[in-house]
Parts: structure tokens; sequence; C-alpha cells
């Protein structure tokens, strides 16, 4: 009952009535539809609205310059073609004064009047295309790179861990802290299987750690976004304009205070000089942002998760790596 039946009567007069009914039903339905879509065409005009119809389309019953022009009659006026050829006529309806109508569209058309403009006929000259957005995080092609290039299984599971420790320092923020163990064991069997089972372990512990750190509560806070999108030209201390386009891994924009930070997973370097490729990407960031909060301190920390340790960067530090940059793309 009420199923789909497929019905082809061998000649229209000994259809069943049920099935004329039915195909009447259709038909209308279209006719609905198709004059749905003349409407939708016609009410999207601001100033003006051409209809035309080729050869015996004007004459078919039903279509649409049809119906235009027959419901349209008693208020078109019969007028000679604006593009000036002898016995070309149009129909033309016009709102408002419509007095001088006649005489204007019978004015001659000169030569000069017909003719196309020269911008019209000429190329248009070659436009180049602007450059890229620069990367913070490969602002300096030659910096140093603290993770090998990835060639041995060791550089293969960093490439696996890092993004599922991003993932994790997303989300895991938003769930209630009792619960977090039990949330990220479940994403990691799930995302981390690829993982060997004491690597899933020890990468969960290194990102628990990393949400337990007291000096990064506001930072994981309320008033703190994850992966944060950032776009736009920064100003180098040498006044060139540089376009940039990255991704902070975590911004919290607290009374007096911003703080961007940016989360790393291989091993924290000892002692020695932070890498200039990370000072570069922080520095940028902080080009970036510090126009957003005027009245506002913007501070940059590095967090790795092996330790866990979070390092503030010094001002200076950025204010030099913001130098290397704007030599790097003089």
């Amino acid at each position: 009952k009420d199923q789909p039946v497929f019905a082809w009567p061998p000649k229209r007069a000994d259809e069943p009535q049920k099935l004329g009914e039915a195909r009447e039903a259709s038909r209308h339905a279209q006719m609905q539809e198709y004059r749905r879509l003349l409407y939708v065409a016609m009410t999207r005009a601001e100033e003006r609205l051409y209809v035309t119809a080729f050869g015996k389309q004007a004459a078919r019953e039903g279509c649409w310059y049809k119906m235009i022009a027959d419901t349209l009659a008693p208020d078109l006026m019969d007028v000679p073609a604006p593009w000036g050829e002898a016995d070309a006529r149009v129909l033309r309806r016009v709102t408002g004064d419509v007095a001088g109508l006649g005489a204007r569209a019978a004015m001659a058309v000169t030569e000069d009047e017909r003719a196309l403009p020269d911008w019209a006929t000429t190329p248009a000259p070659h436009e180049a295309l602007p450059a890229r957005p620069l990367s913070p995080s490969n602002a300096l092609n030659a910096a140093d790179r603290l993770e090998p290039a990835p060639r041995d299984a060791a550089s293969l599971e960093a490439q696996t861990r890092h993004p599922l420790a991003h993932a994790l320092l997303q989300y895991l923020p938003q769930v209630a802290p009792e619960a977090r163990p039990q949330a990220a064991e479940r994403f990691l069997s799930l995302r981390g299987a690829a993982l060997d089972p004491d690597r899933r372990i020890r990468l969960q512990s290194e990102v628990l750690g990393v949400l337990a750190l007291p000096e990064l509560e506001a930072l994981f806070g309320p008033d703190s976004q994850a992966e944060v999108a950032v776009g736009g030209q920064i100003v180098l201390p040498n006044g060139k304009k540089l376009a940039i386009s990255g991704q902070i891994d975590r911004l919290s924009v607290g009374a007096s205070e911003v703080v961007i930070a940016d989360f790393k997973t291989g091993t924290p370097h000892s002692g020695g000089s932070m890498p200039s490729a990370y000072l570069a990407q922080l520095a940028m960031y902080r080009a970036a942002v510090t126009p957003l909060y005027p009245d506002k301190t913007v501070r940059c920390i590095l967090v790795w998760t092996e330790g866990p340790l979070a390092e503030d960067v010094d001002s200076a530090a950025l204010d030099a790596a913001l130098l290397d940059v704007a030599r790097a793309h003089s």
C-alpha cells in the first residue's frame, strides 16, 4: 500500500483514470516549478530585465517569453531596437515617465555611438600574482631544526606523535581534570594505534603533565583558545611589511597580559641558545598579535611535552629574531 508503481499504458486513450490523474498532477507540479524559476529569475533584476526568445520558442505556448509577452501586452510599446538595425523592433515596458520613450527610441544612432570603446578590445594588462603569505614556522630557511629529517623510524614516529600531542592539548582542557586520563587513553587507543602501547602511555603522561603545570593554569583556562589562525601583514624593524599566515598553538588573553604558546614534542634544548626557527616563529606571532591588544603585554612561551617544561622567551631575543627575519626577506 502507498508504494510507487511503475505504469506504462500502450496508448494514452487506454490508460486508467487514476493514471491519468497522476500524470496530470505530475505535469502540474512541473509547471509550477517552471514558473517558480521564472519568478526567481525576474525578481533578481535591479534596474532592467531583458527577455528574449529564439526562433519558434517565442510562439510556443507556456514558454517564459510568451507568458511574459501575453501578460504584459497592454503595457508594452513596440519601438525600434536600440542597436539601430532598420527592421529590428523590441517590445518595451518602462515604469515611471514614458512620455518621450518613442521619440528617444527613434533617434538616429551614429557610427561612433555604435563603435566599441578601445578598452573593450584591448587585452587587459598582465597582473602579477601576489606573493604567498609566509608561514612563521619556516620564516628562516636556514634556521636550526631540532628534529632530524624524517628518514628513520624514530623521526617517522615523531611525525605520528606530534599531531596526537597537539590534539590532546587542544581538547583535553575542555574535559574535567579527573576525567582527562580516561579521555586521553580512549583517544590514543583510537587515533594512535600506530604507536607502540608503551609509547602511547608515555605520550599520555607527557600531555597530562603539561596540563598539570601550575604556571600554565591561565593558558588552559576559560579565556584561552587553541589552534588560533593568524594572518595579515606584520611590520618588520626595517619598516617593510610582510604577509604571514600561520596558526598559534594556544593563546590566552588576561586582564593585562596575552600569552602565546607554541608546543614542541621534541627534547628540550639543554642550556644552549634557543633554536632560531622557534624564535622567529614566536617573534612573528607576537608582531601579528600585539596591535590587537595595544593595552596589554604580549608574552611568548615554548611548552615542551618532554619534561614537561614551560620556557618563557626573552623579549630581547624575540626582537633580535625579528631583525633576522627582516634581513632574510629584505
